[in-house]
Protein backbone atom coordinates (compact mmCIF):
# COMPACT_ATOMS: atom_id res chain seq x y z
CA UNK A 1 0.00 0.00 0.00
CA UNK A 2 1.11 3.10 -0.87
CA UNK A 3 2.12 6.25 1.67
CA UNK A 4 -0.55 8.85 1.82
CA UNK A 5 0.10 12.50 2.11
CA UNK A 6 -2.69 14.51 4.36
CA UNK A 7 -3.49 17.73 3.30
CA UNK A 8 -1.91 19.37 6.24
CA UNK A 9 1.23 18.34 4.59
CA UNK A 10 0.68 18.75 1.30
CA UNK A 11 -0.74 22.77 0.21
CA UNK A 12 -0.70 24.74 -3.11
CA UNK A 13 -0.41 28.96 -3.76
CA UNK A 14 0.46 30.76 -6.75
CA UNK A 15 3.65 29.89 -8.60
CA UNK A 16 6.31 32.75 -7.89
CA UNK A 17 8.99 34.10 -9.83
CA UNK A 18 11.18 32.84 -6.90
CA UNK A 19 9.74 29.22 -7.82
CA UNK A 20 11.38 29.19 -11.45
CA UNK A 21 14.54 28.19 -10.76
CA UNK A 22 13.90 25.20 -8.80
CA UNK A 23 11.06 23.84 -10.55
CA UNK A 24 13.36 24.24 -13.72
CA UNK A 25 15.82 22.25 -11.76
CA UNK A 26 12.89 19.41 -11.35
CA UNK A 27 11.88 19.41 -15.24
CA UNK A 28 15.63 19.49 -16.48
CA UNK A 29 16.14 15.87 -14.51
CA UNK A 30 16.58 13.62 -17.21
CA UNK A 31 14.20 11.07 -15.33
CA UNK A 32 11.55 13.12 -15.41
CA UNK A 33 11.24 14.12 -18.85
CA UNK A 34 11.68 10.96 -19.82
CA UNK A 35 8.90 9.36 -17.85
CA UNK A 36 6.69 12.61 -18.90
CA UNK A 37 7.63 11.86 -22.58
CA UNK A 38 8.72 15.53 -23.41
CA UNK A 39 11.71 17.05 -24.95
CA UNK A 40 14.38 18.55 -22.48
CA UNK A 41 14.11 22.28 -23.13
CA UNK A 42 16.66 25.37 -21.97
CA UNK A 43 16.37 27.28 -19.26
CA UNK A 44 15.81 30.25 -21.58
CA UNK A 45 12.98 28.50 -23.29
CA UNK A 46 11.34 27.54 -19.69
CA UNK A 47 11.47 30.82 -18.47
CA UNK A 48 9.75 32.56 -21.94
CA UNK A 49 7.02 29.90 -21.51
CA UNK A 50 6.55 31.55 -17.61
CA UNK A 51 7.25 34.96 -18.75
CA UNK A 52 3.79 34.20 -21.39
CA UNK A 53 1.89 32.96 -18.26
CA UNK A 54 2.74 35.67 -15.86
CA UNK A 55 2.33 38.20 -18.68
CA UNK A 56 -1.14 36.81 -18.95
CA UNK A 57 -2.40 36.67 -15.30
CA UNK A 58 -1.30 40.36 -15.14
CA UNK A 59 -3.63 40.93 -17.62
CA UNK A 60 -6.49 38.83 -17.11
CA UNK A 61 -6.29 36.53 -19.39
CA UNK A 62 -7.80 33.34 -18.48
CA UNK A 63 -6.74 29.85 -20.22
CA UNK A 64 -4.25 29.02 -17.45
CA UNK A 65 -4.19 28.13 -13.65
CA UNK A 66 -0.96 27.02 -12.12
CA UNK A 67 -0.02 25.96 -8.68
CA UNK A 68 3.20 25.19 -6.84
CA UNK A 69 2.92 22.28 -5.09
CA UNK A 70 4.73 22.55 -1.11
CA UNK A 71 4.88 19.82 0.77
CA UNK A 72 6.02 20.84 4.44
CA UNK A 73 6.49 24.49 3.14
CA UNK A 74 9.27 22.99 0.31
CA UNK A 75 8.78 23.61 -3.43
CA UNK A 76 8.60 19.69 -4.15
CA UNK A 77 6.37 20.69 -7.39
CA UNK A 78 3.64 22.88 -9.99
CA UNK A 79 0.01 21.52 -11.06
CA UNK A 80 -1.72 23.24 -13.54
CA UNK A 81 -4.26 23.11 -16.01
CA UNK A 82 -4.83 25.11 -18.91
CA UNK A 83 -7.35 25.23 -21.95
CA UNK A 84 -6.48 24.06 -25.43
CA UNK A 85 -8.52 23.71 -28.38
CA UNK A 86 -11.72 23.98 -26.20
CA UNK A 87 -10.85 21.71 -23.75
CA UNK A 88 -9.08 21.96 -19.83
CA UNK A 89 -6.23 19.48 -19.68
CA UNK A 90 -4.50 19.07 -16.58
CA UNK A 91 -0.87 18.33 -16.08
CA UNK A 92 1.68 17.93 -13.46
CA UNK A 93 5.11 17.52 -12.43
CA UNK A 94 7.29 16.69 -9.35
CA UNK A 95 10.80 16.35 -8.77
CA UNK A 96 12.55 12.82 -8.82
CA UNK A 97 12.99 12.67 -5.03
CA UNK A 98 9.04 13.36 -4.12
CA UNK A 99 7.72 10.83 -6.32
CA UNK A 100 6.37 7.53 -4.64
CA UNK A 101 4.90 9.65 -1.79
CA UNK A 102 1.24 9.92 -2.40
CA UNK A 103 1.87 13.71 -3.09
CA UNK A 104 0.62 14.30 -6.71
CA UNK A 105 -2.49 12.33 -5.46
CA UNK A 106 -3.04 14.77 -2.99
CA UNK A 107 -2.04 17.45 -4.97
CA UNK A 108 -4.43 16.37 -7.83
CA UNK A 109 -7.08 16.73 -4.97
CA UNK A 110 -6.29 19.83 -3.59
CA UNK A 111 -6.61 21.64 -7.16
CA UNK A 112 -9.61 19.79 -8.21
CA UNK A 113 -11.51 21.37 -4.86
CA UNK A 114 -10.58 24.86 -5.98
CA UNK A 115 -11.07 23.90 -9.23
CA UNK A 116 -15.06 24.72 -11.62
CA UNK A 117 -13.73 23.96 -14.82
CA UNK A 118 -14.92 20.89 -16.16
CA UNK A 119 -14.68 18.21 -17.90
CA UNK A 120 -10.98 18.02 -16.82
CA UNK A 121 -9.30 16.56 -19.11
CA UNK A 122 -5.43 14.69 -18.90
CA UNK A 123 -3.36 12.98 -21.39
CA UNK A 124 -0.62 10.22 -19.78
CA UNK A 125 2.13 8.16 -21.49
CA UNK A 126 0.92 4.80 -21.43
CA UNK A 127 4.52 4.20 -19.78
CA UNK A 128 3.74 6.28 -16.95
CA UNK A 129 1.49 4.10 -14.66
CA UNK A 130 2.09 5.99 -11.30
CA UNK A 131 0.48 9.11 -12.95
CA UNK A 132 -2.57 6.53 -14.59
CA UNK A 133 -3.04 5.58 -10.74
CA UNK A 134 -2.79 9.35 -9.83
CA UNK A 135 -5.87 10.01 -12.30
CA UNK A 136 -8.03 7.40 -11.27
CA UNK A 137 -7.72 8.04 -7.56
CA UNK A 138 -9.20 10.94 -8.55
CA UNK A 139 -12.04 10.24 -10.52
CA UNK A 140 -10.46 10.48 -13.92
CA UNK A 141 -11.91 7.86 -16.38
CA UNK A 142 -10.11 6.68 -19.37
CA UNK A 143 -11.77 8.04 -22.35
CA UNK A 144 -9.41 6.21 -24.87
CA UNK A 145 -5.88 5.42 -26.26
CA UNK A 146 -4.50 6.69 -29.00
CA UNK A 147 -0.96 7.54 -30.60
CA UNK A 148 0.15 11.14 -30.79
CA UNK A 149 2.44 12.64 -32.96
CA UNK A 150 5.46 14.83 -32.02
CA UNK A 151 5.62 18.12 -31.42
CA UNK A 152 7.69 21.38 -30.44
CA UNK A 153 7.11 20.03 -26.36
CA UNK A 154 5.91 16.04 -26.75
CA UNK A 155 7.41 13.05 -28.13
CA UNK A 156 5.86 10.87 -30.45
CA UNK A 157 3.79 8.42 -27.92
CA UNK A 158 1.21 6.28 -27.19
CA UNK A 159 -0.80 8.05 -24.29
CA UNK A 160 -4.44 7.49 -22.43
CA UNK A 161 -6.79 10.09 -22.38
CA UNK A 162 -8.58 10.79 -19.50
CA UNK A 163 -11.69 12.90 -18.26
CA UNK A 164 -12.54 14.06 -15.16
CA UNK A 165 -16.74 15.27 -15.64
CA UNK A 166 -18.79 17.08 -12.89
CA UNK A 167 -18.65 14.23 -10.25
CA UNK A 168 -17.68 15.92 -7.07
CA UNK A 169 -16.23 13.89 -4.42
Amino acid sequence: MGRVVNKDRCTLRDVCYSDLPTLYSFESDPAWYTMAKVKPRSEADFELAWKRIFRDWADDKIGVVQKTVLLDGEVCGTIGCRLIENRWEIGYGFAKSYWGQGIATCAVNLFLDGLVERPLYAKVAVTNIASIRVLTKNKFVLVKTQTSEETDRFLDREESVFIREHTGK
